[in-house]
């Protein structure tokens, strides 16, 4: 999983004296504040309420794809019916072209997943 600041977070909008409309996004109940956005930047309590959202949206994601590719898997494994231990299992999945069509018709989704992930 990504190494993001831990959830959940929030959004703030409120007047502050010096920029007058402010909008932030805070972690943990507003231990770390993530962004602070002023009435200089038009688009910010929109990105403001977006960035909160973010870590919500990501696990939601992640999880419809996991059913997804599950529910494809276990129509395979009825059909095909392969044989040996898990990793000869799972190898003879991936070089399925169930697995194949899965990926591709899932293409955006997954690459959206891949991009909010922390490469080693």
């Amino acid at each position: 999983m990504s190494k993001h600041t831990p959830g959940p977070w929030s959004y703030w909008s409120g007047y502050n004296p010096f920029d007058k409309l402010e909008a932030q996004v805070t972690a943990e109940g507003g231990d770390i504040v993530i962004a602070s956005y002023n009435n200089l930047i038009e688009q910010g309590e929109a990105n403001a309420c977006l960035m909160a959202a973010a870590p919500d949206m990501f696990a939601a994601l992640v999880l419809v794809v996991e059913n997804a590719q599950q529910r494809i898997f276990e129509d395979w494994l009825q059909r095909v019916r392969p044989n040996g231990d898990a990793d000869s299992v799972h190898a003879q999945w991936l070089d399925s072209g169930d697995y194949l069509d899965f990926t591709e018709s899932w293409a955006e989704q997954l690459d959206a997943i891949d991009k909010a992930r922390v490469k080693p």
